[in-house]
């Protein structure tokens, strides 16, 4: 799948924005998939590893671009979409993993709408309880690190991002304890 990786810096802070080249809606066949598996990495999540280290990523933005956007496919039902919600964090965590092992300390997830921002808000939170004591690593992936919103892409770099460039060696030293 093609995506364009996009350098930025703003201020001192790297941003890597990751955006598809043609629309990517996740359908019924992908949540077959993922309720399967628990490794949801593929030459997508590849691709961006590399431009990580390539160019360093502070900050990763996964946004839209005119005619080409992330989204749930509107046709999945209520259950469906709910499940998604649940399965597609769950299935990338090992890579937000990686990606905060790679110095990443904050993930944007932009141009959703907001029943799929609810649907995987609320499946964030399912797999939170469903953690081991253990998981700090995780826990604060899914709680701190990886954010989707109902926003625009210069929304983001307006407001959100000078906030996490503020908390962006707080967060670095609090992922180091957690590595």
């Amino acid at each position: 799948m093609p995506i364009e990786l996009r350098p930025m810096v703003v201020s001192d802070t790297r941003l890597l924005v990751v955006e598809p080249l043609q629309p990517v809606v996740v359908g019924r066949n992908r949540l077959f998939t993922l309720r399967r598996i628990d490794d949801g990495s593929g030459p997508i999540d590849r691709a961006i590893e590399s431009g990580i280290d390539a160019h360093g990523a502070d900050i990763l933005i996964f946004c839209s671009r005119p005619g080409a956007s992330w989204s749930f496919d509107p046709s999945l039902t209520a259950e469906e979409f709910s499940d998604l919600g649940y399965h597609l964090p769950r299935t990338q965590l090992p890579t937000w993993r990686r990606f905060a092992r790679r110095g990443t300390v904050s993930i944007l997830h932009v141009g959703w709408n907001a029943r799929e921002v609810l649907a995987i808000d609320e499946g964030k939170e399912r797999i939170l309880q469903g953690l081991e004591p253990g998981a700090s690593l995780d826990r604060w992936v899914l709680e701190q690190m990886s954010v989707f919103l109902v926003s625009t892409l210069d929304a983001v770099l307006h407001d959100v991002v000078p906030l996490v460039s503020r908390l962006k060696e707080s967060r670095r030293s609090r992922l180091k304890s957690l590595v």
